[in-house]
């Protein structure tokens, strides 16, 4: 099972990674995240912006992340957006993030794996 560092204070976006069927740790504050992170440095590391944002250039620098970093936030949240493309694998919208999770961690989704 593929292992996902989230940084999200918000248990209603966690609880829909979740759903995709991999193993997914909710930090709600830096400490955790960097304690996440120390556990499981080759974890993928997933970044709420909206709360988050300032964690982006100590995920690899100070916390040893050595999993794919991929942040998002709203779509309208541009600047967040922009801020975080020099630390990040990946950059998103909020929505989009969400969509492409099992593709992310490469786990197949049930509606995926039922197609013809």
């Amino acid at each position: 099972m593929t292992d996902v560092v989230l940084a999200c204070s918000d248990l209603m976006t966690t609880s829909r990674f979740a759903a995709v069927g991999v193993r997914v740790r909710r930090c709600s504050t830096a400490e955790r995240v960097a304690l996440a992170i120390a556990e499981a440095p080759d974890a993928m590391v997933l970044v709420d912006l909206t709360a988050f944002a300032e964690l982006m250039p100590r995920l690899r620098a100070d916390f040893g992340a050595r999993g794919r970093i991929v942040a998002f936030a709203p779509h309208v949240q541009v600047d967040l957006l922009d801020g975080a493309r020099p630390w990040a694998d990946e950059v998103l919208p909020r929505g989009s993030a969400m969509k492409r999770f099992s593709r992310l961690t490469g786990v197949q989704s049930a509606a995926e794996t039922e197609k013809p």
